[in-house]
């Protein structure tokens, strides 16, 4: 199943939430329109999407880019993309109940 997060927008914005339920499961998400130096953050909230943080992974934050579109998150909790202004229409879409 897959869902639109962003739906070509150039303006700065923050998707709805998504949810991974079970430890046995995943999204990948996937992003098109990111020009060079452009990303959409992974971001978690850790106290039931009252407040979101950028999730990262070895010190570094999770973002799709131009050079690296997909990625996979996994663990038990409520996720959202935010993305700064873009210079073009970028849309991100997450596929969800991915087995891990």
């Amino acid at each position: 199943m897959s869902t639109t997060l962003i739906d070509g927008l150039t303006a700065a914005s923050s998707s709805d939430r998504f949810n991974i339920n079970s430890t046995q499961e995943g999204a990948t998400l996937f992003s098109t329109g990111l020009a060079s130096g452009e990303s959409a953050d992974v971001q978690f909230s850790q106290d039931g999407g009252a407040t979101f943080a950028d999730l990262k992974l070895n010190g570094s934050v999770v973002a799709l880019t131009s050079d690296d579109n997909t990625v996979t998150v996994c663990g038990v909790g409520q996720y959202r993309i935010n993305k700064g202004t873009t210079a073009g229409a970028v849309t991100v879409t997450v596929h969800s109940s991915v087995n891990v």
